[in-house]
């Protein structure tokens, strides 16, 4: 849980410290930056929000360069905290798992956040089920669609009607995208509002719409997101804007821009999750008209930068991000495969091995000189075992002890002795409900002379 709380923590500083960055650079350059490179860093800063960079970084980190987080370390051991570590071995990453309590926590929240997106999708469809009743079909502009969609290299099937209410025209629909055309739309700008609709669809406006609704979804205990997602939304429409009139002489500005005042004067307050060709905003529409009559202008080589400056800006949380991974690929396979089942591993730390003097070990591991496991019974018996696995005997008549069982790995001239609990047949030798309980490595093997 610690994990996802940070993770989710530190893409949200990343995503804000780009968008912050973003909104700097907005300012100082008094809002001139051309739209459509603010709409290209929205997509961008969108990114650092939405994708975990931060546990990428981490993981990609760890698998090619060997790393000690997690660790405890004093003078004579490590303690390792498997139960709340991202474990790597041979086969990749073992993330922790969750208790009960913890999975009905995130259980909520997934379920709070898709019970969000079907209320909105459900009002979504109420919308489009009620404007169905009020929709009329333009046979007589068809022509005028189809001439500016071979224009502007749209091939996606686009639908068109007309719906007599007071409001703004508008683009809804993803899949099978359809242009509402209302009361508000007079002949003669009628194709201004049908190119400004059909650059919505071809810059799939809608789709990064909804990402930055998810966004929200995700971040809602951050207020940028919200300032996030009102940013981009007044950017579609001015990089629809940009897009439409940049081959347009100063007449043809002015007559777009009378279209969009006059929409905008007369429309009503109406909200659905579409794409407004001009809203009520009385700031909004001021800002929109500015930018149609001097549009911002850059040059490549300062986007560039200003691009590179603001992906620094955002990389300083997905670095500072560490959590805590613990890397055994050094370590044996039967540690590796039972990792899964243990909660904590402490390993002992013999400073020895590089003075050059004597390793103490335990008295019972002085058996490993003839052989490599054996079982310790709780007396102390000693039980020597061959080095295969024994199976069971089923005309045994089984008497079983409790006890340790101690295996020697040997690894070069490095060893590593790991411990199981477990129960032994003092007749068979047959070992059951075997279970990891420790390990120790030794640089230099202290058992074979």
């Amino acid at each position: 849980m610690k994990i996802l709380i940070c993770l989710l923590i530190y893409m949200s500083v990343s995503g804000s410290a780009f968008f912050l960055g973003y909104l700097l650079l907005d300012f100082l350059t008094h809002e001139m930056l051309p739209a459509s490179f603010r709409y290209f860093l929205l997509k961008l800063g969108g990114l650092f929000f939405l994708v975990p960079f931060p546990l990428v970084k981490s993981l990609v980190q760890s698998w090619l360069f060997h790393c000690e987080n997690g660790i405890l370390k004093t003078d004579e051991y490590y303690f390792f905290d498997i139960d709340h570590s991202i474990k790597l071995i041979d086969e990749g990453f073992i993330f922790p798992q969750l208790p009960d309590s913890q999975k009905v926590l995130i259980g909520l929240w997934t379920g709070i956040m898709l019970l969000i997106i079907l209320s909105q999708a459900y009002r979504f469809y109420l919308f489009r089920r009620n404007l169905r009743k009020y929709l009329l079909p333009l046979d007589n502009c068809e022509d005028l669609l189809n001439s500016i969609k071979a224009d502007m290299n749209i091939t996606k099937k686009v639908s068109m009607y007309y719906c007599g209410a007071e409001i703004s025209p508008f683009t809804c629909g993803v899949k099978s995208p359809v242009i509402i055309l209302t009361s508000l739309v007079a002949d003669d700008s009628k194709e201004l509002i049908l190119r400004h609709e059909l650059q919505h669809i071809k810059s799939h406006d809608l789709i990064y719409r909804m990402a930055a609704l998810f966004i929200v979804l995700i971040h809602c205990f951050n207020p940028l997101s919200y300032l996030f997602l009102k940013e981009l939304k007044e950017v579609q429409e001015m990089n629809c804007d940009e897009k439409l009139t940049v081959t347009f002489s100063n007449n043809e500005r002015m007559k777009y821009g009378k279209a969009i005042i006059a929409v905008s004067a007369r429309t009503g307050a109406f909200s659905a999750p579409v794409l407004y060709f001009s809203g009520n905003s009385k700031s909004f529409l001021i800002k929109r008209i500015r930018k149609i009559s001097v549009p911002g202008r850059i040059r490549k080589l300062q986007m560039a930068l200003a691009t590179i400056v603001l992906c620094l800006f955002a990389t300083v949380p997905v670095f500072a991000y560490s959590p805590e991974i613990i890397d055994l690929r050094n370590f044996s396979s039967d540690i590796q495969n039972g990792i899964e089942e243990v909660t904590w591993m402490e390993f002992e730390f013999d400073s020895s091995s590089d003075t050059g003097s004597a390793i103490t070990i335990p008295e019972d591991e002085n058996f490993f000189s003839d052989c490599n496991q054996y079982f310790l019974l709780e007396d102390g018996t000693v039980i020597l075992l061959p080095d295969r696995n024994i199976q069971l005997f089923s005309g045994c008549k089984h008497s079983f002890k409790t006890g340790v069982l101690k295996k020697h790995i040997s690894s070069g001239k490095s060893c590593t002795v790991n411990q199981y609990r477990g129960e032994i047949c003092t007749k068979c030798n047959y070992i059951k409900n075997k279970t990891l309980v420790n390990s120790v490595y030794s640089p230099v093997c202290p058992h074979k002379k």
